[in-house]
């Protein structure tokens, strides 16, 4: 009796480690691959930036705005590749879509209400 019971035990067991390992590498692939999304998304982030900056430079464009427009730029495409990697990792995006528009309508109303309040 004490034997089926160590043995049923042990065969539960040693299919639990093969669950977890079967498991756990599909998920560490997909760390890696996350962590190697964000690296080359941030290195093409920076890339598209600096092409942005460099051919705004060559029109003589004020610095404070190439500043601002080379964050703008930044701070949209690292949102985009975060939401991205959420989505690839199983994470569902579709409320952090819902939260940017509401955000940017947000935003695009502020800035009407402030100009109708001035042209009053």
């Amino acid at each position: 009796m004490d034997e089926t019971i160590v043995s049923m035990t042990t065969t539960k067991f040693n299919a639990l480690i093969a669950l977890v390992q079967q498991y756990g590498a599909a998920f560490a692939v997909k760390i890696i691959s996350a962590i190697a999304f964000w690296i080359i998304g941030r290195w093409l982030i920076g890339f598209a930036v600096g092409m942005v900056q460099r051919a705004l430079t060559q029109q003589k464009l004020d610095p404070t705005v190439l500043r601002y427009v080379g964050s703008v730029i930044t701070v949209t495409l690292n949102i985009i590749l975060v939401i991205g990697i959420l989505g690839y990792l199983g994470m569902q995006t579709t409320t952090f879509a819902a939260l940017l528009a509401a955000v940017g309508l947000a935003i695009a109303f502020r800035g009407r209400v402030e100009a109708l309040s001035v042209s009053s």
